[in-house]
């Protein structure tokens, strides 16, 4: 599995792409994701060959590339009709600016960015049914091709559609009859998600948003759980550290002070982070799922020093994993 990382062009070392061989010199994987639609020095103000000859010239190992659609600002499942069909085309637009980049998927949100009422769920659902329905559409009208980038559908939080494995892999087999589609693992939005939903004598408002939850005894359980639904349409895996809040922290192997947070259990460690090293070996050594060919790191906090202390650390751990179970039954 290649790993990786994203790049956000929120951030001033994202709108450098000729620098980027200097930061992450054998760099595997990449994720753009182009949120700036007004600047110059956005990403998708960018040729797309100019900027394929850019990322090929500066990370010469790079064997996977992949954009997100624009997802901040733009909402598939929004109520309002206007903001559908605005969200719809900057989509359409990043999509068509992926093909000519050479990406090999597009990660798509079937959902807001941020919270949204829980009993908006449904309706938010049928919205971005009819939204892909649209975007199905132009994709059999103008491209058609099996060599452009395939789209993937990322699992969200909360009360979004969509946030649970369950939910994702009905809409993936529901969709997969308009166009080719797979899915996209956001184990930070897993673990979220299911926190919030076992921990609501913590007076959290958002453990009302979903389902009942899975039963499940714990978080590694819930994430092997979660890769077996997902089989065989998971083709993208995203990490970082899981806080209680934040969903974008370095990586790292322990919490702050507390004991490993893997049990997603009430009382361990309410300050905890999650503890990595066990989800990393349920990614690279599940033979459940193995069509992942890429782990992306979605570093935000601590700047650009701890997203490449974060590479490096899961680089090593892969290295070592892949020494420890032997390369013939490593995927």
């Amino acid at each position: 599995m290649y790993v990786g990382v994203a790049c956000c062009d929120v951030l001033d070392w994202a709108r450098s792409p000729a620098a980027w061989g200097g930061l992450f010199p054998d760099l595997e994987a990449l994720e753009l994701q182009p949120e700036l639609v007004d600047r110059s020095d956005a990403l998708l103000a960018w040729s797309p060959r100019t900027l394929a000859d850019t990322i090929h010239r500066e990370l010469p190992n790079l064997r996977w590339l992949d954009v997100h659609a624009p997802s901040s600002k733009w909402d598939l499942s929004s109520l309002r009709a206007d903001h559908r069909r605005h969200a719809l085309d900057h989509a359409w637009y990043a999509y068509r600016w992926a093909r000519e980049l050479g990406a090999r998927a597009f990660v798509l949100h079937p959902g807001a960015h941020g919270w949204v009422s829980p009993g908006e769920r449904a309706d938010r659902a049928e919205r971005f049914a009819e939204s892909f329905a649209e975007l199905a559409r132009r994709w059999h009208a103008e491209i058609a091709d099996s060599r452009a980038p395939r789209i993937l559908l990322e699992n969200l939080e909360y009360a979004q559609p969509c946030a649970t494995p369950r939910e994702l892999a009905y809409l993936v087999r529901q969709l997969h009859r308009q166009m080719p589609i797979g899915a996209c693992l956001d184990v930070p939005h897993l673990w979220h998600s299911r926190r919030v939903l076992h921990l609501p004598e913590n007076g959290d408002h958002r453990a009302t948003a979903l389902p009942p939850p899975d039963d499940s005894p714990t978080f590694g359980a819930y994430l092997d759980a979660a890769l077996a639904v997902l089989n065989p349409y998971c083709e993208l895996v995203h990490l970082a550290g899981c806080g209680l809040h934040r969903t974008h922290d370095p990586i790292r192997w322990t919490g702050n002070g507390g004991p490993p947070y893997l049990a997603g259990e009430p009382g361990e460690g309410v300050h905890a982070m999650l503890d990595l090293r066990p989800v990393l070996c349920r990614v690279f050594g599940n033979q459940l799922c193995p069509r992942p060919p890429a782990l992306i790191l979605e570093v935000y906090e601590g700047g650009l020093p701890a997203l490449q202390e974060s590479l490096a650390r899961v680089i090593s751990f892969r290295n070592g994993f892949r020494s420890a179970v032997g390369d013939a039954s490593f995927r």
